[in-house]
């Protein structure tokens, strides 16, 4: 059995917010969202929510949680990432 459902998958993507996106290893954008100085292995997925409501999604998603009963559970990794703007100098002792 394949570790992503395709079936799941579909559902995940459908319900997401336009925002939000889902990469499989090979997609556009995989490389660069899965990437970590620490990481050991690939990621058989990586969601980037935009809502409150598509991280409920992902994580049911990730438990094979109705309605995502055909996708088997998947360990988790959560990597938060933001860049925030701050016009003029940066004070690097901050």
């Amino acid at each position: 059995m394949p570790l992503v459902d395709q079936t799941a998958l579909d559902r995940l993507r459908a319900s997401l917010s336009p925002s939000a996106t889902v990469n499989l290893p090979g997609e556009p954008g995989y490389s660069i969202k899965h990437w970590a100085l620490n990481v050991e292995r690939p990621a058989a997925v990586v969601a980037c929510p935009a809502t409150a409501e598509d991280v409920v999604q992902i994580l049911t998603f990730a438990q094979g949680k109705a309605p995502y009963k055909s996708q088997q559970k998947l360990h988790l990794t959560v990597k938060v990432c933001t860049i925030i703007h701050v016009p003029g100098p940066v004070n690097p002792s901050i």
